[in-house]
């Protein structure tokens, strides 16, 4: 047997960058080797505020914004797909799954309701 392919609804994102994963330990990876590392020493963090706090204590600088992101704020907690707001993930994943249906909606009308080129019950 193949490799069965993943849809992308079945990827994981970068809530930093929108970029998809192909699974969550790969994610996490890439937040910490590029959003969630010390610029002075390089130590590798978990979460923007853990970074924010090793900044704070051991550089005695502030960081207000994550390190090559695409957002700004380091008051959001995300780890891996983690503490992403619900609305954003609804945002992200409800436009694929929207896309999907309106195609299997075009391809699952009945030939039975065809009449002259119009769909029955609705004006042509």
């Amino acid at each position: 047997m193949g490799k069965r392919k993943k849809r992308s609804s079945d990827k994981v994102w970068c809530y930093y960058r929108d970029r998809e994963f192909d699974d969550e330990k790969i994610l996490v990876h890439h937040q910490k080797a590029e959003h969630f590392k010390c610029r002075v020493c390089h130590k590798k963090h978990s979460t923007a505020g853990g970074i924010a706090i090793h900044v704070l204590q051991v550089h005695k600088e502030t960081v207000s914004q994550v390190p090559n992101a695409n957002l700004l704020s380091t008051d959001i907690e995300v780890y891996g797909m983690q503490g992403i707001p619900s609305d954003l993930l609804e945002a992200h994943y409800g436009e694929e799954e929207d896309e999907s249906a309106a195609k299997t909606a075009k391809v699952d009308i009945p030939s039975s309701q065809y009449l002259g080129g119009a769909i029955l019950g609705y004006p042509p």
